[in-house]
C-alpha cells in the first residue's frame, strides 16, 4: 500500500500566487528595521543570566554521603557521573513505552512487515536496561527516583518521539524514523557513560554497560533494517 500520495498540500511557496514577494519583502523589512538583532538581544540575555535546568539530589543515606565525600577527595565530582546514570535512566524508561507504542501500532495496522517478536525483544532488553540503572545508582547511595538534570532535558527531547508515535496519521516507517533517531542517541550516550563509570573505577558497572551497548547496537541493527524494508517496498 502506497501511502506516501499526492493532494491538496499548500504548505509551499509555489502554491501562494505571487504573494512570496511580499513575505520576502516583508522579511527584509524586519532586517533592516533590526527587529531580528532585537530579538536576537533578548535571547542572549536569558542565555546569559546562568540559570539551570535543575540540581542532582544529596545523598539522603549514610552510604551515599560517605560516597561522595570519598569522590571529592580524590578528585571527581560524582554529580557528573549520578546526572549522567540518571539520564540514561530517563531515557530507557522512555524507550520502554515507545516500543509498546510501536508494538499497538503495529498491530492494529497490516501495511507493514515488521515482526512483533522483534519490538518485543527491543522493548524487553529497554525494560533490563532500566533495571541494571537502577540498581547502579542505589549501588552508589543515590536515590533512582529523583530527576537528574539530564534526566529532565533528555525527557523534554523525547517528548517529539512521543507524539510522532501516538498520532494516529503517522505511518509505521514514519514512526521507525524516529525510533532511529533515539536508538542513534542511544547507542552514542552508552559509549559515553561507559567511558565515564571506568573513569570513576567501576570496571564491574562498565562490563555490565558494555553488555547493554552491545544490544543497542542490535537494536539499531534491526531498526535500520525495518526502515529500509518499509521505505524501499513503498517506493517499488
Amino acid at each position: 500500500m502506497n501511502e506516501t500520495k499526492m493532494g491538496n498540500n499548500r504548505t509551499g511557496i509555489d502554491t501562494a500566487d505571487g504573494r512570496s514577494t511580499t513575505m520576502v519583502e516583508a522579511s527584509e523589512s524586519l532586517i533592516t528595521n533590526n527587529e531580528h538583532d532585537g530579538a536576537n538581544a533578548v535571547r542572549g540575555s536569558y542565555f546569559g543570566m546562568g540559570e539551570v535546568v535543575g540540581t542532582v539530589a544529596k545523598p539522603a543515606t549514610g552510604k551515599g554521603m560517605l560516597t561522595t565525600i570519598k569522590d571529592k577527595l580524590m578528585g571527581h565530582n560524582p554529580e557528573v557521573l549520578i546526572d549522567k546514570l540518571g539520564e540514561r535512566l530517563a531515557f530507557e524508561r522512555s524507550g520502554v513505552r515507545l516500543y509498546e507504542l510501536m508494538m499497538l501500532k503495529c498491530a492494529a495496522r497490516t501495511d507493514h512487515e515488521v515482526p512483533a517478536s522483534g519490538l518485543q525483544h527491543i522493548r524487553d532488553e529497554e525494560s533490563d536496561h532500566f533495571a541494571m540503572l537502577t540498581e547502579a545508582i542505589e549501588s552508589l547511595g543515590a536515590d533512582s527516583t529523583s530527576m537528574s538534570p539530564c534526566a529532565d532535558v533528555t525527557g523534554v527531547a523525547s517528548m517529539g518521539i512521543v507524539k510522532v508515535l501516538s498520532d494516529p496519521r503517522t505511518t509505521v516507517a514514519q514512526c521507525l524514523e524516529a525510533l532511529l533517531q533515539i536508538e542513534l542517541i542511544d547507542n552514542a550516550s552508552w559509549e559515553l557513560l561507559i567511558k565515564l563509570v571506568a573513569n570513576f573505577g567501576l570496571d564491574d558497572t562498565a562490563a555490565l554497560f558494555s553488555t547493554a551497548l552491545t544490544q543497542e547496537e542490535e537494536h539499531l541493527r534491526m531498526v535500520k533494517g525495518w526502515l529500509e524494508q518499509a521505505v524501499m517496498s513503498e517506493a517499488s
